[in-house]
């Protein structure tokens, strides 16, 4: 019986919890990165509709975010089961995350623009799509393939980089914004955390400074 994590996703300007990232929630003996790096596609996809099969049915109202990665985009049989599964949500309230970015650069053009034509049809569907953990990389391709999004998120690594570093996050923000109009900065864990994403430009954010919470899948 699965148990998910729900982490806010919080307007800086205004403190307000706009959704919350769905994840799962493991035994802490077990390596969250190791076990998720093993795990198929098909089984992402598994996961994935389930997650989307429990929010639906508990009516949040709020935002939810959810993972999918980018190669459940290109297979045809499993775009198709992600599609029946959202054809089924009576108020969209999705947010699909593409969990690695950095996949994009070993795509060839038609898989590139397959990949964009299956964006477009889930927002076209009402769905946010959003990028998860963008790198300068990842950002430079969907630049260069004129993909346009509803969300960018700067991982953690990354914006601890730039806090340490004590410059570069400003500008990577706005190169973002050539991809989208929302960027959130995960890593989020104190007052001065939020004053830095503020003053860089980011909009939203995601960290252990605000009060996740469980629900079991019954």
């Amino acid at each position: 019986m699965p148990c998910y994590r729900f982490q806010p996703i919080v307007n800086l300007h205004t403190e307000h919890v706009i959704g919350h990232e769905v994840l799962l929630k493991m035994h802490q003996s077990i390596d969250l990165e190791a076990y998720f790096s093993t795990m198929t596609t098909t089984k992402m996809v598994d996961l994935f509709c389930r997650q989307v099969g429990f929010v639906t049915s508990s009516k949040r109202g709020k935002k939810t975010f959810i993972n999918l990665p980018v190669e459940s985009l290109l297979d045809a049989a499993l775009f198709g089961r992600i599609m029946s599964s959202l054809s089924r949500v009576e108020e969209m309230h999705l947010v699909i995350e593409i969990q690695d970015p950095e996949a994009l650069h070993r795509l060839h053009g038609e898989e590139l623009q397959l990949f964009s034509n299956h964006v477009h049809a889930m927002r076209k569907m009402g769905v946010e799509v959003w990028i998860d953990d963008i790198t300068a990389f990842a950002l430079m391709v969907c630049i260069e393939m004129g993909l346009k999004i509803d969300g960018i998120k700067i991982s953690h690594r990354l914006f601890a980089h730039f806090k340490a570093l004590g410059q570069g996050l400003t500008d990577f923000v706005k190169a973002c914004r050539k991809v989208s109009n929302t960027i959130l900065a995960e890593g989020i864990e104190t007052a001065e955390d939020v004053h830095l994403a503020i003053d860089a430009g980011c909009d939203l954010g995601q960290g252990f400074l605000w009060q996740e919470f469980c629900l079991m899948d019954s």
